[in-house]
């Protein structure tokens, strides 16, 4: 999260005032950088947490339950129906760092 976080607030415009501004939240965000970037992690993980919960089926067969279980935040990809099949080969090609063990 901390890498998602520091490439978000290279954007600053667009994460510090236009996002902020759209959900009605400007005077939460503070002026300091170091500030700014605690409160960045924190809405985008508030932001993308939910996204585990509703894949966590998912989660749980590519990782095992008690790993699976235990994770907090993900991205998740919508595979296009115009697209080539997403098969096994395809997957692995595209996916390869969900199919590593990476601690």
């Amino acid at each position: 999260m901390d890498t998602v976080t520091k490439m978000l607030a290279c954007h600053k415009s667009q994460v510090f005032d236009l996002l902020p501004f759209n959900q009605g939240i400007t005077d939460e965000v503070p002026a300091g950088e170091s500030e700014r970037m605690t409160w960045l992690k924190r809405w985008y993980t508030a932001l993308i947490r939910p996204r585990a919960d509703r894949f966590r089926k998912t989660l749980i067969a590519q990782y095992g339950r008690e790993r699976g279980e235990h994770i907090e935040c993900i991205e998740a990809f919508e595979i296009s129906e115009y697209a080539t099949p997403l098969d096994a080969t395809a997957r692995q090609r595209l996916f390869w760092f969900c199919c590593h063990d990476a601690d």
